[in-house]
């Protein structure tokens, strides 16, 4: 029997045409938080939640 993994979430920084995995969790919450603190900070670019 093939298991399948467990679901991931990742938080991307997109920056012009260069992407950066800034965060990684099986946990949306986390992730979300993650993001949080991103757009508090001075970091340029946009970042998005993705499933894994």
């Amino acid at each position: 029997m093939s298991e399948k993994a467990p679901e991931s979430y990742q938080l991307v920084l997109i920056n012009g045409k260069k992407e950066e995995v800034l965060f990684s969790s099986p946990k949306l919450l986390d992730v979300e938080l993650k993001r949080e603190q991103h757009i508090r900070s001075i970091t340029t670019g946009r970042v998005e939640i993705r499933k894994a």
